[in-house]
């Protein structure tokens, strides 16, 4: 009967034995994803503030962004600037260049790589105000080209914070 007992006693302490390896095995993979994900937030949140410290103190940027705005609010349509005699201007090139900025920040946040809180919080105002005075220019631009996808990945975060 000692032999028996001594059996169950030997099992049980590998059993228990077993369960405590398996608990901290769990709670190591559980605390490692969740330092894991804390990493990941911090690094898009270093990399939306890149972004936007690059918007405000890059001189080229600025320079672009200042050449936008006076097409974007001068009395002509930006959808002129669409025409086949203003194909290589500078001026096709600014708007193009300045939409493609806002496209590949919505990118970074759509795929998570951006912080979407941090940069609406920057910036939400003038991203719906660019994508609701750019709006006709991106259809018209859609319509010539036959491709319904350019800019669409502003188009559906500015709409989502309340642009038209």
């Amino acid at each position: 009967m000692a032999d028996v007992s001594n059996i169950v006693i030997a099992a049980g302490a590998v059993f228990i034995g077993w369960k405590i390896h398996t608990n901290q095995t769990l709670l190591s993979r559980v605390m490692h994803k969740e330092n894991e994900e804390e990493m990941q937030r911090l690094a898009r949140e270093r990399a939306t503030l890149d972004t936007l410290l690059h918007a405000q103190s890059d001189s080229d940027y600025a320079d672009l962004r200042n050449n936008f705005h006076k097409l974007r609010d001068s009395e002509t349509p930006l959808s002129e600037w669409l025409k086949d005699e203003h194909k290589l201007s500078d001026e096709l090139t600014y708007i193009r260049r300045f939409l493609n900025k806002y496209e590949l920040v919505a990118l970074g946040i759509n795929k998570d790589l951006l912080d979407k809180d941090l940069y609406e919080e920057w910036f939400k105002s003038s991203f719906v105000e660019d994508w609701n005075k750019c709006r006709g220019f991106i259809n018209d631009l859609r319509q010539k080209t036959g491709k319904e996808t350019f800019f669409m990945q502003f188009q559906t975060l500015a709409q989502k914070w309340g642009g038209n």
